[in-house]
């Protein structure tokens, strides 16, 4: 099942470039966010739907804010 599944993701750079292509915006800047706003979002979005999620997941394991803060300090993401 995971090659499956792994069969059917893009990459973050070919997602990245679709949206580009597309017009999408694919900066929190673009429409109008912060990153400390960005932050405090994906903490409040893992309450926010009544089904599990990664973020679920993350906040149960204790790292969902080291990753918040990998995804908003990366050079590569989110850029």
């Amino acid at each position: 099942m995971r090659s499956r599944v792994l069969a059917q993701l893009y990459s973050y750079r070919e997602l990245r470039r679709m949206f580009r292509e597309a017009g999408c915006p694919v900066a929190p800047e673009e429409i109008g966010l912060t990153r400390d706003r960005l932050g405090r979002t994906f903490r409040l979005a893992e309450k926010i739907r009544n089904r599990y999620t990664i973020l679920d997941l993350a906040a149960e394991l204790g790292v969902l804010d080291a990753c918040v803060e990998r995804i908003l300090g990366s050079p590569h993401y989110l850029r």
